[in-house]
């Protein structure tokens, strides 16, 4: 599932990543637990092309399971909250990403012309440097002189 991508723009990813702390339940390129991804894709990112690369991984489950959180692609962002329908959007749709409070968890809301996602984040201990993390790397994935 994962495709070649070069090594300025997986360095300049990276450079994101490490630039915030504790984020445990993130995972990236080459550091993605192979069942945690296997679950991932399984429930969530059957949709995903064989060309696109896989940047990031986030796991939202208790135990680890991969079933819910999202992953990142060069092409797509894929994602499921827990009870909920798996859901994707094409980088290239999404113009902005915000972060906002809930009564038990926080939420990334990711805005196209046609719609607004909200993706639970409930398993982060930091939710804004995971918030931080994706926003940057999409920006980027869309400019790369970002």
């Amino acid at each position: 599932m994962s495709a070649t991508i070069s090594v300025d723009i997986k360095n300049a990813i990276i450079e994101i990543y490490e630039k915030e702390s504790n984020l445990s339940r993130l995972f990236m390129f080459e550091n993605i637990p192979p069942k945690r991804l296997e679950n991932a894709i399984k429930s969530y990112a059957l949709a995903m092309d064989n060309d696109e690369t896989i940047i990031f991984l986030f796991d939202d489950t208790f135990f680890g399971s991969g079933k819910d959180g999202f992953i990142l692609t060069t092409k797509g962002f894929y994602y499921r909250n827990y009870m909920e329908k798996a859901n994707s959007v094409d980088i290239a749709d999404i113009i902005d990403m915000d972060i906002k409070s809930a009564k038990l968890n926080q939420k990334i809301v990711v805005k196209t012309n046609a719609r607004e996602l909200e993706i639970s984040i409930t398993s982060a201990p930091d939710k804004k440097a995971l918030f931080n993390v994706l926003d940057q790397t999409v920006r980027f994935l869309k400019n790369p002189t970002y």
